[in-house]
């Protein structure tokens, strides 16, 4: 019978070979929308030897067999996606990513699909021969269907290593907030001199249903990682924690997955040109404010909330219980198809030098 060694020898071993920069640590993030997802991979690509691709089921689509068989089919006709890229092709971008040109990791990976199988670890002689160590790569997924779950877990069979993460958004009042103001024309993230003032009116009850329903939506992504990871979750990433100190999220997800950690003195080059569109103190955006106040007084959990004026952790990450627990909703009780506004709940007005401050 051969010696087995030790498990800590092999974990010590894995740490060294980091260390040294021969292989970088892997995470999967799932994630849903309006949660600073861009922010954090921009941010994370501008630390030295890391790389995370924002929303790589565009990849998954981009390059599945169904997409490429389409290509020979006459212009009239559109294929559909049957099957997404093989697994292989998300563990070469994790195995590799970190090799590919600072430029193009800056970009957060979104553009184009050049950069979903990552770069090529192989230099020709004397080229770049102070390539920065590699410290993780990851890829965050928002799609949750079928096809994906199954995707990631055929990753996780051929490579057990692989982290899962779930960025969570804990005030769920807010990012329903979030979801109706893009629906008025208002982008997420504004240049702070060049945008104008965009006032709410939000119906409480259409608030209520877009909160359970974003409830709902965060209590999947929990589940599915929790699954997928086999119940041990690496880490929680939360907004609300990326808005209060971003560095130093970062720097914990480099320890959670066991990569090596920021370089001394570093911080981030993103620019700080962007702000977010929405105020922090809901007051300062949503024109019924007070009704809304009123309305929400049922629920201690639910009105804090809404009247939080700084990034504030609520938790359970899936939502208040009574939001949870409120009656279904639809969108045809409000006269809508969907839960947004109506052009007329959006009125846009000139910016003023305080309503110009917020946090990417």
């Amino acid at each position: 019978m051969g010696h087995a060694r030790p498990r800590q020898w092999m974990a010590n071993h894995e740490l060294h070979r980091r260390a040294q920069g021969s292989v970088p640590a892997a995470f999967i993030m799932l994630k849903g929308y309006h949660m600073g997802s861009l922010w954090l991979a921009q941010t994370f690509n501008s630390v030295p030897g890391c790389a995370l691709f924002f929303e790589y089921e565009h990849c998954l689509r981009k390059l599945s067999p169904s997409r490429m068989q389409a290509a020979y089919l006459p212009r009239n006709k559109k294929a559909s996606i049957t099957q997404l890229a093989s697994p292989n092709l998300t563990l070469r971008f994790l195995r590799t990513a970190c090799a590919c040109p600072v430029a193009e990791r800056a970009s957060a990976m979104t553009a184009g699909d050049s950069m979903c199988s990552g770069c090529s670890m192989n230099e020709p002689s004397g080229a770049n021969r102070h390539r920065t160590l590699c410290r993780a790569t990851g890829v965050s997924l928002a799609a949750m269907g079928n096809r994906y779950t199954q995707h990631l877990h055929a990753v996780r069979i051929l490579e057990p290593r692989v982290r899962i993460l779930v960025q969570v958004r804990t005030n769920h009042v807010k990012h329903a907030l979030s979801f109706l103001r893009t629906n008025c024309g208002d982008p997420n993230h504004s240049k702070r001199d060049k945008r104008a003032k965009m006032m709410m009116r939000v119906p409480a009850a259409l608030l209520l249903a877009r909160t359970r329903q974003i409830s709902r939506e965060q209590r999947r992504v929990v589940e599915v990682a929790t699954q997928l990871a086999n119940g041990s979750i690496t880490r929680y990433v939360m907004y609300e924690a990326m808005q209060r100190d971003m560095a130093g999220e970062v720097a914990a997800i480099l320890e959670a997955v066991g990569a090596p950690p920021l370089p001394p003195g570093w911080s981030s080059t993103i620019p700080s040109s962007q702000v977010k569109s929405g105020a922090e103190d809901v007051s300062r955006s949503v024109s019924n404010y007070e009704e809304l106040e009123r309305a929400f007084r049922f629920s201690e959990c639910l009105h804090a909330m809404l009247v939080a004026r700084e990034p504030q952790t609520f938790l359970p990450f899936q939502g208040c219980a009574e939001a949870v627990r409120a009656p279904a909703a639809t969108p045809a009780q409000f006269g809508r198809r969907r839960f947004d506004l109506n052009a007329s709940d959006c009125i846009w007005g000139p910016v003023s030098r305080s309503d110009s401050k917020g946090t990417p």
